[in-house]
């Protein structure tokens, strides 16, 4: 019999009923609103999703274009490989005189390009001593 008491419903439960039952219309209405709210932010985020795809395929195709442009320009090969040979002889000098920042950006560089300074490097004759004396030391404290 006790085990059956506590089953009924308390006061409480039974005027919770009551307000539900009484204001079903609303609160139906309260969670319709809020599916139609979460339905529209999908729709929205579908939206702005493709409306990026579209963007960042025109930019993609801008970008083409321009590169293409550029080709075209040129009139010769060596319009085009001219500043790349003078840019990395350039740094190949250049780091080839400065062995420190050399050991601490060759791994940023593009292996490409690092491959070429280092190629560049094997035909240069050696650096003048008190420069690399003086980076030799800064390299072996810094990496003791």
């Amino acid at each position: 019999m006790g085990n059956l008491i506590n089953k009924l419903p308390t006061l409480k439960d039974i005027a919770a009923f009551f307000y539900v039952s009484t204001h079903w219309s609303t609160i139906s209405e309260d969670l319709r609103r809020y599916r139609n709210q979460i339905e529209d932010e999908r729709r929205w985020r579908e939206d702005n999703e493709d409306q990026l795809q579209k963007l960042y395929k025109l930019e993609e195709q801008r970008l083409v274009h321009e590169f293409e442009q550029r080709l075209e320009n040129a009139a010769t090969v060596s319009d085009l490989f001219e500043p790349w040979v003078f840019a990395v002889a350039k740094l190949t000098i250049y780091y080839h005189l400065h062995p420190l920042e050399w050991e601490l950006d060759r791994h940023a560089i593009n292996t490409r390009l690092r491959e070429s300074i280092e190629d560049g490097m094997e035909h240069l004759p050696p650096a003048p001593t008190g420069i690399s004396d003086i980076t030799t030391l800064l390299i072996r404290n810094i990496f003791s």
